[in-house]
């Protein structure tokens, strides 16, 4: 296999102008997508509420004073797809922290574990919000002031 560039003697200059064009596009695409794709920091995040572990996903983006985002998850628990969406923020430029409202390794993998975990939720609203809240000072504990949240 050749580089692209390498000019054989045998090709016509009209194949050679396709090649440069090529690499060049190829070199320019690079760039744009160094560009847009902003770096982010990530980690997990273990909280206290109520004498309980909880485990959140933290994902900061390279900016400073970024606004910061609570994200919770639906009914199945803090997942991948939880995890995927606040990295995508982070790379707009906001700190998220994917709250964790079930409990440190509590993953439910049934609807029935979905059904009753949630309703659990629903059922104490007064621990609901204690849990917004502990989710939302391991935000601040990561330097983040919650007056500029959504």
């Amino acid at each position: 296999m050749t580089f692209p560039l390498t000019f054989n003697s045998t090709e016509s200059p009209k194949h050679y102008g396709e090649k440069l064009l090529y690499s060049a596009s190829l070199g320019l695409a690079a760039l744009l997508l160094s560009q847009t794709a902003a770096a982010i920091t990530t980690k997990n995040v273990t909280y206290m509420v109520d004498n309980q572990a909880y485990e959140g996903y933290y994902a900061k983006a390279d900016k400073a004073n970024a606004p910061f985002i609570l994200l919770i998850h639906d009914w199945d628990g803090l997942t991948d797809y939880e995890r995927k969406r606040a990295d995508m923020l982070a790379s707009e430029g906001y700190n998220v922290l994917a709250a964790d409202m079930f409990g440190q390794g509590i993953r439910p993998t049934t609807m029935e574990d979905n059904k009753r975990l949630t309703a659990a939720l629903y059922d104490d609203r007064s621990k609901m919000r204690r849990l917004l809240q502990g989710a939302l000072n391991a935000g601040q504990a990561q330097g983040n002031d919650a007056r500029t949240g959504v």
